[in-house]
Order: C-alpha cells, then structure tokens, then sequence
C-alpha cells in the first residue's frame, strides 16, 4: 500500500519522469535489505548512491523507508570506526575515539537506521533521534514530525 501511495506522490511531483511500478518494487526492496544490512561502510555508501537518484526515486525509497521507523529490530552493525553514535557510546557499545562522524540516529536497529537514510535523502540532518527503547507514544510523536518534515521536502525544492 504504501508503494502505492509512493507512486502517487511521485506523480503528483513529476509525471513525466516517475518510475515504473517494477521500478517501484525494486528501490522497496532495496531499501528493505539496507535496513538490514550489518556493514555501515555499505549502509553509508547505499545511502550516498541513493542520493544521486532523482528526486522521484527518493520519494520511493523515503516512502518504503518510513514503514521500518517504528521498528527496534537489531542490526549488528560493524565497521562503525570513525563514526560516533551518541546513544551507543553512552550504553558502551561502542568506544570514543575523539573523533567521527557523529550521527543522531541509532544505526544498530532498523527504524534508527531507517531515520538516518530518510534525513540524508532529506537534507536534513537533525532529525528527532529514534532510539532503542522508546515508548509507542514517544516513538508515534518522532515519525510525526519526520512525517511532516518529508511533506515539506516533497512540496519543495
């Protein structure tokens, strides 16, 4: 359903130019097994590929991205040198080391990393955070306000 509903805002967005619906299935799928995907290395660098979509493609892969937020599935993530998650620093999983990209978001379950991709496709880099452990509520009020800022990305530009 939400492929679907992806496809009708890329219309709305640019009808000339929008994916077919194999296309559609194909970036769901994509951003599905990046979700799950262990390396950050990977994950960063599926992120700055997708980055070079156009904008119609985006949509799609936000829209699919958007349905993995509420969830706390882990991920093993590896490979994170360089890189500071301050949630994951603060349960000492991971170690800081004076230095790395520091990201808001917690990449070790699927709607953390969800969030991550969605504010870079996005351009905007301080996203609420989404975090293990919070409540449904806390969590519902986060994909709101992520909602509301991919409402404005959509309008424009």
């Amino acid at each position: 359903m939400v492929c679907f509903q992806a496809l009708a805002a890329i219309m709305v967005v640019a009808s000339q130019s929008a994916p077919a619906p194999q296309s559609v299935f194909a970036l769901c799928r994509e951003a599905s097994n990046y979700c799950r995907e262990q390396d950050y290395v990977e994950s960063r660098d599926t992120i700055a590929r997708w980055q070079q979509l156009p904008k119609e493609s985006r949509i799609v892969l936000i829209s699919c991205l958007v349905r993995r937020l509420q969830s706390d599935e882990k991920v093993r993530l590896r490979n994170t040198e360089d890189t500071i998650i301050w949630n994951r620093l603060l349960t000492g999983e991971l170690k800081f080391q004076g230095h790395g990209l520091i990201i808001n978001q917690d990449l070790f379950i699927v709607g953390g990393k969800a969030a991550w991709a969605i504010g870079e496709l996005i351009s905007v880099n301080n996203l609420p955070m989404i975090v293990e452990g919070q409540t449904n509520k806390e969590r519902a009020e986060i994909i709101k306000t992520i909602r509301t800022r991919i409402d404005f990305y959509i309008k424009n530009d």
